[in-house]
């Protein structure tokens, strides 16, 4: 019974559909969903922003959005708009000289009548990946 519990578990890391599934070497590597370099901008202002904050030690230069579009949240009762998702992953310096390609999820709040916050914010972190320095 442990091995092929051992083996499921196994089957489950080999499918893996994550970003990160098959590794990427460079930065450069990720392919880009959208393209749009004001949000682009905005995710990397708002993760320095909190890095700095949390006294995380890393430092993001570049972002590759990853979402094809927007995800739209709608509250579970009422259906109602909260605000639109999208994902992005970020190249990221350590101070001992690592680089790192790290997952982020990001949102805009519904402000009503069809519109969103101006402002992106930071929602999530996912994984990361040991990645060449750029």
């Amino acid at each position: 019974m442990k091995t092929f519990i051992g083996l499921a578990v196994l089957l489950v890391l080999l499918t893996s559909t994550s970003l990160f599934s098959q590794t990427k070497k460079h930065f450069s590597d990720f392919t880009a969903g959208m393209q749009n370099t004001e949000l682009s901008q905005q995710a990397l202002d708002a993760v320095n922003k909190k890095a700095e904050i949390e006294k995380w030690k890393e430092r993001y230069s570049q972002a590759v959005i990853t979402s094809d579009d927007w995800k739209i949240e709608y509250n579970e009762i009422t259906g109602n708009i909260i605000c639109r998702k999208l994902y992005m992953v970020l190249y990221g310096t350590w101070p001992d000289g690592r680089c790192k390609a790290v997952q982020f999820g990001f949102r805009q709040d519904y402000t009503g009548g069809g519109s969103y916050s101006p402002t992106l914010q930071y929602n999530s972190i996912g994984d990361m990946e040991d990645i060449e320095c750029e």
